[in-house]
């Protein structure tokens, strides 16, 4: 699906730069987009000692690519921080941990980063810091003057916005804005006209959303005013930025009011803005640049003060850069950034996340507010993500842009091709102007064989001398120019065709029949297509008999594939053999084919149908007629391609006296088509043979036709183990010295099912593949991946195999085992066979002290990959009363390992006579095995039978009790003894036995036996519980217990036996019935 999807993506670009060229107009780029979504604020604040983990939010998005994203230390960090990145942005693991000051309450600065194939962007920077609020105290920062206005100050280390509260003697104060008592935002309690019941002890407290903490208190004592002054507040020098508030006092200590006035003092004018008795407070609920300017603070007694307040603002940008921005390769990229800001900011330039620095090619101009970057003779590898940012003491922002860079596509000129011989063609081109220094790849395709190869060039080169080709072939070439390693463009493919030759290979499925007296009907097939090395102009047919001296010799024209030889010898035996010509000779002759001339005429013969062909594109039209004076019945198509074998067979039967078809084709396949004529009452028809094909072959082709859904592509890969077998050198084509595409190498262990792919991705046009294993063959796949190229997706495959080599270690796990008087030796394969283990050879010391050796070889060769079992052997003839090693060595096709061994201990064998065969193989040791197993089948037979025949006795005793219980002696229930003992029972003890025996839950219709009737079922005699019940008895003495048409469907009762067969002692009594109306002929 991901290859899919690539390529309908490729395809639409292919067509939208194809669009834009008709017009004139550049090719489009792809807007590679990427950018932060969602960026952590200026300062991030934490909690001091909480170990916990948080996140601050960092978010990015591209369009092109998997996005990554990082980050990066901007300071030295003053703390240990574990950070991991996320798609949401940056987790601070286990919190930050204070290594520094316990006074340093900044962390560090930081900056998320994001990469995707565009580039890579960088946020704007944040600092994290520790929350602080400390140090609080308490000051006066006015004289204490009855009458007055008097100020106290709440002074605390913090970083962030807190509530202030003041106490006077522990107690609240009720204080609000406007009012006598009033709190600043700064923490200063001002209280107006001081009077001596405000007297007392002041202490303030400063909270926030983590901590609160308290001041120690201030006594303040009132005094009278003795002269005039008048205090600014919060200074005379005052900086601030815009949008944030801004008071500015001005307070006159006087034993006597008088009137104070703010105004703003300017070149031009001076213009009262708020006045106040005593004191004016002049208010800015959000500064501007405009106000920053001077102040005048002017009592009525002529004191007054000036402020200077200056305005600072964090930089911005007047205008954007664009999102997007695109230049041509050599051009000129020129990125301006308006900025405006107080102080005039400091403006950097980056390019993926790095950066710039001004060298030959890169230069900055600037004047304060509008700065640019320039780039001259621009080179592919300035394609990337460029940011400028703006910084200054309040502040800073970043803006960014995705450069792409157009390549400069000026593929070769007058690319041609020219023949020199059957396999050999040259191919020249012109070079570009304004290129130093170049190379080529020359792409040739066998127009019908579908496969192509690639050739690399010298430096500067205009032409190229192609071998090795096929005689009389088309060829496709198109040439690829390649400057500072990247792709400049591909030349219109040109058509070339090699010279011919004569024909390799004789004709196909030649084929004889004698249809009549002295005629003989001969057909065949082209030859392949890979060795016809020319244009065939006619076949010649040999024809002649044992007799004769002469042959006989007969030139058919290329378009017919069938001719008749007449007056031939009736009876004889002819040998034919066809051969087909071009004009530079004559191919060698088929084998040959003998067939006997008929003597007598076989009937009839319809002739060949007319045939009329035409191709469109990739589909043959052909119209067949039938011969005149034929009573047709059905038509015999049968149609095969015809590459460099016959295939894909198929026929099809059609009805009628003529019919058209549509045959669609594969590019470059020839076709066979075979139509036969069926008629009434004939047996006999000739064939007609046409063989077609596309009939021309485009001079100008899409490059697209490289890709492997219109053939595999053949690369000649070559593959040679090196490094001792270690490593497999591969090799395709020809190894050039310059990156021309990119190669992805895959390759696993052949033959193993659980496979494992490693890849490697090269640019060159050979590989070494290290850590291969001996003894193994390897499934090697090239794809061939163009970048700048609308040709991509290539794919060839090999198998390679690697060498054995010797075993490098002896096997494993081996170990020596005395059983009885045998020594068994177990193993296991070794754990380098660097191969296919073939046999074992262990050798040990015989009784004799002779060296005994045994080769055990393996029946299915195991490779490392397959399971590893365990090998073992017993070896009887071993020396007694002594210890020897026995040694073991594995064998593979390139030599042995090293000997592994064990040591054996036979000083602790029995002396046991050797145990006798029997007949049939088995010890005496066997047998008795057998008789104690037999021995305890037979005793469990046994108890299982007694333990039935003692169930059985108890149950019989059971039911002799239940019998007398009721009165009833016990009789037999054998057939002759039925009606006895049931005439002894009146009709009464019948009606109490049934009544007693009778289950009246089984009188459920889910309890029916099969063949009941819903009267019969509702009542079931058990028959083993009333064994007075008589059974019928047959003529021969037999009781019946079969069920007929006739039965009551209780399993038991004989169909035979009826209420005559009882003879009843007592004639006063009725014969027995359910009081449910369930018939007596029905139960008895």
């Amino acid at each position: 699906m991901q290859w899919t999807c690539l390529a309908v993506r490729q395809l639409l670009y292919m067509l939208a730069s194809f669009t834009a060229l008709m017009k004139g107009m550049e090719p489009p780029i792809r807007a590679d987009m990427l950018k932060f979504t969602n960026e952590p604020n200026a300062t991030v604040y934490y909690i001091q000692n909480n170990n916990s983990s948080f996140l601050v939010p960092c978010e990015a998005a591209g369009n092109n690519g998997p996005l990554k994203t990082f980050w990066r230390n901007e300071t030295v960090l003053n703390s240990r921080v574990v950070i991991k990145t996320t798609a949401k942005g940056l987790w601070f693991i286990h919190g930050v941990q204070r290594s520094g000051s316990p006074a340093v309450h900044r962390v560090g600065i930081f900056r998320c980063m994001a990469r995707n194939t565009a580039g890579v962007v960088m946020s704007k920077k944040f600092e994290l810091n520790f929350i602080r609020l400390q140090n609080i105290s308490v000051n006066l920062s006015s004289p204490a003057l009855f009458n007055n206005v008097v100020r106290l100050k709440c002074n605390v280390e913090t970083n962030q916005p807190v509530t202030y509260t003041w106490f006077k003697d522990n107690i609240p104060l009720n204080a609000f804005r406007g009012g006598r008592l009033d709190v600043l935002s700064s923490g200063v309690l001002r209280i107006r006209d001081y009077k001596i019941s405000d007297n007392g002890n002041y202490s303030c407290r400063a909270e926030n959303a983590y901590k609160a903490v308290t001041s120690r208190g201030v006594k303040v004592d009132g005094q009278s005013a003795s002269k005039t002054s008048i205090h600014i507040y919060p200074g005379r020098i005052i900086k601030t930025v815009v949008g944030r508030p801004l008071v500015i006092e001005c307070i006159q200590n006087s034993p006597l009011k008088s009137s104070v006035t703010w105004s703003k003092v300017t070149a031009q004018s001076t213009r009262t803005l708020v006045n106040g008795s005593g004191f004016a407070n002049l208010i800015f609920d959000s500064v501007q640049k405009s106000d920053a300017a001077k102040y005048r603070c002017l009592a009525t007694n002529g004191e007054e003060e000036t402020v200077l307040v200056s305005v600072g603002a964090p930089p911005s940008f007047t205008s954007r850069l664009p999102a997007t921005a695109k230049q041509k390769e050599g051009g000129k990229l020129v990125l301006t950034c308006n900025v405006n800001g107080t102080p005039t900011p400091l403006v950097t330039w980056y390019k993926d996340g790095r950066a710039l620095a001004k060298n030959s090619r890169i230069h900055f101009y600037g004047n304060g507010l509008e700065h640019k970057l320039v780039v001259k003779n621009v080179l592919a590898y300035d394609k990337g993500v460029y940011q400028c940012e703006i910084e200054n003491e309040y502040g800073s922002s970043i803006d960014h842009t995705v450069v792409n860079i157009i390549d400069k596509m000026d593929p070769p000129h007058e690319v041609q091709g020219h023949a020199l011989s059957p396999t050999m063609v040259n191919i020249t081109w012109k070079i570009p102007p304004g290129y130093r220094t170049v190379y080529f790849v020359v792409h040739v395709l066998d127009y019908v064989m579908r496969s192509d190869f690639q050739r690399v060039t010298d430096d500067n080169a205009t032409h190229l001398i192609v071998k090795h080709l096929r005689p009389y072939a088309d060829y496709l070439i198109s040439v690829q120019l390649y400057a500072d390693q990247r792709s400049r463009g591909v030349s219109n493919t040109s058509r070339v065709r090699t010279l011919g030759t004569k024909p390799s290979g004789p004709p196909n499925e030649m084929k004889l029949t004698s249809y009549s007296t002295g005629t003989l009907d001969v057909t065949w097939l082209p030859p392949f297509i890979e060795r016809r090395r020319g244009k065939i102009i006619s076949y010649e047919i040999e024809y002649f008999t044992a007799s004769e001296s002469k042959r006989n010799n007969l030139t058919v024209t290329k378009k017919f594939y069938s001719t008749t030889l007449r007056n031939l010898v009736e009876g004889a035996k002819y040998t034919v053999k066809v051969a087909a010509r071009t004009k530079e000779g004559l191919g060698p002759f088929s084998e040959k084919v003998s067939c006997v001339i008929s003597r007598t005429s076989a009937g009839p013969v319809i002739p060949a149908p007319s045939i009329n062909i035409r191709s469109v594109n990739t589909s043959i039209l052909f119209s067949v007629t039938s011969p005149p004076n034929v009573d047709v019945k059905e038509y015999k198509l049968t149609y095969r391609f015809l590459k460099d074998y016959l295939g894909g067979k198929k026929e099809e039967i059609i009805k009628g006296r003529a019919f058209d078809y549509e045959l669609k084709i594969g590019l470059n396949l020839e076709y066979v088509i075979t139509v036969v004529v069926f008629g009434f009452g004939v047996r006999n028809a000739r064939p007609a043979i046409k063989v077609v094909a596309t009939k021309n072959v485009p001079e100008n082709v899409n490059p697209a036709m490289f890709n492997k859904s219109n053939g595999t592509p053949g690369m000649n890969i070559s593959c040679e183990p090196i490094l001792n077998s270690t490593a497999i050198a591969l090799r395709w084509e020809q190894t050039p010295t310059r990156y021309v595409p990119e190669f992805e190498v895959k390759y696993y262990v052949y033959g193993v099912e659980a496979r494992q792919v490693k890849t490697i991705s090269t640019n060159y046009f050979n590989v070494t593949l290290y850590g291969v294993l001996p003894g193994n063959t390897y499934g090697v796949e090239i794809k061939t991946i163009f970048r700048n190229h609308p040709v991509s997706g290539l794919l060839d495959s090999k198998y390679c195999t690697v060498p054995e080599k010797k075993p490098e270690t002896p096997p494993s796990r081996i170990s020596c085992n005395v059983i009885g008087s045998k020594v068994v030796v177990s193993w296991r394969e070794p754990t380098k066979p660097n191969g296919r283990i073939r046999q074992y050879h262990v050798v040990w010391l015989g009784a004799k002290n002779e060296a005994l050796k045994i080769e055990f070889k393996r029946e299915e060769p195991a490779t490392i990959f397959t399971e590893i079992k365990p090998l073992s052997c017993e070896m009887s003839n071993v020396k007694r009363d002594s210890k020897f090693v026995v040694n073991i060595s594995a064998e593979n096709s390139a030599g042995q390992s090293p000997w592994g061994r064990c040591i054996v201990d036979t000083t602790k064998i029995p002396t046991v006579p050797t145990k006798k065969k029997e007949p049939n193989g088995a010890t005496t040791g066997d047998i008795k095995k057998g008789i104690i197993i037999g021995c305890i089948i037979s005793v469990l037979l046994l108890f299982i039978l007694i333990t039935f025949v003692c169930w059985s006795g108890r149950r019989r005793h059971k039911k002799r009790s239940q019998l007398r219980e009721n009165g009833i002696p016990y009789r037999s229930h054998y057939p002759d003894t039925v009606s006895t003992e049931a005439s002894e029972l009146s009709t009464k003890q019948h009606h109490q036995i049934v009544k007693k025996y009778i289950d009246e839950e089984t009188s459920k219709e889910s309890d029916r036996g099969v063949g009941m009737t819903p009267k019969s079922s509702r009542l079931y005699l058990d028959s083993d519980k009333m064994p007075f019940l008589p059974r019928a008895a047959n003529q021969d003495g037999s009781v019946d217990t079969s069920c007929d048409s006739q039965d009551s469907g209780v399993q038991g009762l004989g169909s035979k036996f009826s209420p005559a067969q009882v003879t009843l002692k007592d004639p006063d009594k009725t014969p027995l019935r359910s009081e449910e109306d369930c018939d007596a002929e029905t139960i008895f």
